[in-house]
């Protein structure tokens, strides 16, 4: 659990970080090495955050110290589903380091390891002086003797002194068999030999047991300082020891996850009873609120079918209005044409009368001429005398005629320049009457259109007011089926009010069996070896 692979974390400080008596440094990574869990003791120790540390191979905090034979032990005991203990190393984010009692085991899923736990605490002094001797050996290439050869067994020992007491008594005592003391021995060393099997079955039977615990002669070294039998019945008690430390640590870690993820589920399901209660206030407010609105929807569906009705009605009386102002239309159009008429007919008048102008003119003219001439035969019938006297009447009466046609020429020029007048006048007023008449007729037209707009408008309000009476008859509809929808819902609400509250109850017993659960662990964790 603390390397796999070569890696060289640099730099080192040198200083020791000290690890508190109790501690309880927890982590798991998946079988390639890679961190999955670190407890907060592991990441307040080691100086990194749980995020720089999930994800990593977990040889980010191996110190260079430690030699890569503690590694390959830990790695292959692993691989065979087997535990490992030892005294271990760590590197800090900062370079310092501490010391540790490591216990690592492999977490069976199915008969196969699903993850790999550590479970570290505060190593024992002699234990970590003899590894760091050991481990500094093995870094410099030197294997310790007690690593090759095992030391006589204790059986053995006790062959080896029974040997010895045999040929000190013989040397030492009388008997009958003084003539054959060769005989004497290799009988009484027989014996020894046979007894002291005997008395040892039961004790190889332990120690073959022991060793399936563990056999690392290492191990044996750094924890007890012995490579026989005591020592292997001794590695073996730490083992079981340490593996039920690594239980009872993992569960004090559970229980403490437990209890801090409990009092989150008490406060959210105290939050969430809140929103409930919040939440049936707002569903009765809007339960009476959509009764409310339902009410004002049949009000408005009864007032948008009176406005249907209204509506239609006016929509008959502009239709009616049309058609009258398309009467007076055609009446102003038949006067605007009258007008037209009348207007060409004084343009006529006005043209014929210049005509009598220049006649009258003329005539005026004959008259002079007339008056002239008559004027000249005066003259010449008063050069005839008597002869020329009848004449000259003739001439008189012909001026006199000449004079009145003058007059009355005059008269009637004056005459027609009146009429002229008048008829300019009238003229400009037909001219004036004839463009108001357009201009009214322009006008009646756009109204024409107005109206028709109006109608239209008025039709497809008709048409919006009826399909606004059958949507607010649906919305009617649809406001009492969600009135229905929400009297639902209210009741769901204040089911699930009840199961939050039981859910809150509930809560507050897995609360106290978590605090109990965790004074149970703690207790464990404070009676351990």
């Amino acid at each position: 659990m603390e390397c796999m692979g070569v890696r060289i974390n640099i730099p080192v400080t040198g200083t020791e970080k000290p690890l508190a008596k109790d501690a309880n440094i927890l982590s798991t990574t998946d079988c390639k090495g890679r961190i999955r869990y670190v407890n907060p003791e592991f990441t307040e120790l080691a100086g990194y955050t749980s995020e720089e540390l999930v994800g990593e191979p977990h040889n980010i905090i191996r110190h260079p110290d430690m030699p890569p034979e503690a590694f390959n032990m830990l790695w292959s005991a692993l691989r065979q589903g087997k535990s490992w203990k030892g005294i271990v190393k760590n590197r800090c984010k900062n370079g310092d380091h501490y010391w540790v009692d490591a216990f690592a085991m492999p977490i069976i899923k199915e008969g196969k390891a699903s993850e790999f736990q550590s479970v570290r605490v505060h190593p024992e002094s002699a234990d970590v002086e003899r590894a760091r001797a050991l481990y500094e050996q093995l870094k410099k290439g030197r294997i310790p003797w007690f690593i090759r050869w095992r030391t006589l067994s204790l059986k053995l020992r006790c062959f080896l002194v029974a040997v010895m007491a045999g040929i000190a008594g013989s040397a030492l005592g009388h008997s009958a068999f003084d003539g054959h003391p060769l005989l004497v021995e290799g009988t009484a060393i027989l014996f020894l030999g046979a007894g002291i099997l005997w008395i040892f079955r039961p004790v190889d039977e332990v120690l073959k047991k022991a060793r399936s615990i563990s056999n690392d002669r290492v191990a044996m070294h750094i924890y007890t300082g012995r490579q026989d039998e005591a020592g292997q019945l001794m590695l073996a008690m730490k083992m079981l020891e340490s593996e039920t430390r690594g239980v009872v640590g993992r569960l004090a870690d559970d229980a403490r996850q437990l209890r801090s993820s409990n009092s989150v589920l008490v406060e959210e399901t105290r939050g969430t009873a809140c929103c409930i209660g919040e939440l049936n206030e707002k569903t009765d407010a809007v339960a009476s609120a959509i009764s409310r609105m339902s009410s004002s929807i049949q009000e408005v569906s009864g007032h948008t079918a009176s406005t249907a009705e209204v509506a239609a009605a006016v929509s008959h009386e502009v239709e009616d209005s049309r058609d009258r102002f398309e009467q007076s239309m055609a009446a102003v159009e038949s006067l605007a044409e009258e007008i037209s008429q009348a207007s060409a007919v004084t343009a006529e008048l006005m043209k014929e009368s210049g005509t009598i102008s220049s006649i009258i003119d003329v005539i005026r003219a004959i008259a002079e001429q007339t008056n002239l001439l008559a004027l000249n035969a005066a003259i010449e019938a008063a050069r005839a005398g008597e002869s020329g006297r009848g004449f000259s009447v003739v001439a008189d009466e012909v001026r006199t005629l000449a004079n009145r046609t003058s007059v009355s020429t005059e008269e009637i020029s004056q005459m027609i320049e009146r009429f002229q007048a008048n008829t300019q006048t009238v003229a400009r007023h037909m001219g004036s009457a004839r463009d108001k008449a357009e201009q009214g007729l322009e006008q009646s037209r756009n109204a024409n259109q107005s109206i028709h707009s109006i109608l239209v408008a008025m039709n497809n309000i008709t048409g919006m007011t009826s399909q606004v009476a059958a949507a607010v008859e649906q919305q009617s509809g649809v406001a009492d089926g969600i009135n229905t929808s929400v009297s639902s819902v209210m009741a769901i609400t204040r089911g699930i009010a009840r199961s939050a509250e039981s859910c809150q109850q509930r809560c507050d017993e897995v609360s106290q069996l978590s605090q109990r659960l965790n004074e149970l662990a703690t207790q464990f964790w404070e009676k351990r070896p």
